[in-house]
Parts: C-alpha cells; structure tokens; sequence
C-alpha cells in the first residue's frame, strides 16, 4: 500500500468506514449507549467527501493514511463497533 494513490487510500478507507457505519446503523439502539457523538440525522455530505476535505485542507501525508487504514484494519479485524 506504500506505493498506492492517496486517492485510492482515501477511497479505500472511506469504503470501509461507510461499511461499519451501515453495519452500525442496523443495530438497536439504547439509551444508554448514546453519546454527543450520535445524531438524529445522516450529515449532507459523504464519508469519502469528509476524508477527501481533510486530506485536502489539513495537507495530511500519506503515511498517516497508512496508518489510519491500518487502524480500521485492526478495528474490524478485533469486531469492534464504532
């Protein structure tokens, strides 16, 4: 993955991301697991468009692409849920 795009990263993580959020998004809901973090609505604009803003305006490196993509690896790989 060294050798990838940053556009493929960044497609790459967002696709994974939109995936636990829909696997997420599936699951009951309880009361006592909502935190500031949950909303009422889905935001207007898209994971990958999220990612892509960040990349673009916080002028992030590859490497911290890599890095994140191999903390959402570890994340589904543990089935944790966001």
């Amino acid at each position: 993955f060294s050798d990838a795009d940053t556009s493929f990263l960044i497609r790459l993580i967002s696709s994974t991301l939109t995936q636990i959020v829909e696997f997420n998004d599936h699951l009951p809901e309880r009361l006592e697991h909502i935190t500031r973090f949950h909303s009422k609505s889905p935001p207007q604009i898209s994971v990958l468009d999220y990612i892509t803003r960040i990349v673009q305006f916080a002028n992030v490196e590859k490497c911290c692409l890599l890095m994140l993509l191999r903390y959402v690896d570890q994340i589904c790989d543990r089935g944790i849920i966001i």
